[in-house]
């Protein structure tokens, strides 16, 4: 399968980026509680639940080409309709496995990173929207 990105949805991208399944493993999609927790001095704990749960999660993609490391970063960078403007928009991922998200980049910085002669490996930080 491959990766895609697109805002604001799969079904009808304005901005779009197709990439091989290049999702370097371990591959992870951790979910957080909101909740704390304080053990008594009876030695009973209080659980505080704050509702709901947050899904971050981080994808290293690589190797790239130039073409495609260039392509996910105006995604991330361009205003719409040809990007997202960083945290600005929610749109739609669809993973190697053809798991569909809703997200937000959860990250201030995109930088390719150069590995070799035109190749790239990417970072992407997302959070799980509604």
């Amino acid at each position: 399968m491959s990766i895609i990105l697109a805002c604001p949805t799969l079904a009808s991208p304005t901005a779009q980026v197709i990439l091989p399944d290049v999702e370097k493993l371990p591959r992870s999609r951790p979910v957080r509680g909101r909740q704390n927790v304080f053990t008594t001095d009876a030695e009973v704990d209080v659980v505080y639940d704050f509702g709901g749960n947050t899904e971050v999660f981080s994808m290293q993609l690589g190797p790239l080409s130039s073409t495609d490391a260039a392509a996910v970063k105006a995604f991330f960078t361009n205003p719409a309709p040809t990007g997202v403007n960083k945290r600005a928009l929610a749109w739609q991922l669809q993973d190697s496995d053809g798991i569909t998200y809703n997200v937000t980049f959860a990250q201030d910085v995109m930088e390719p990173q150069e590995i070799g002669v035109s190749w790239h490996n990417v970072s992407l930080t997302m959070k799980v929207v509604a």
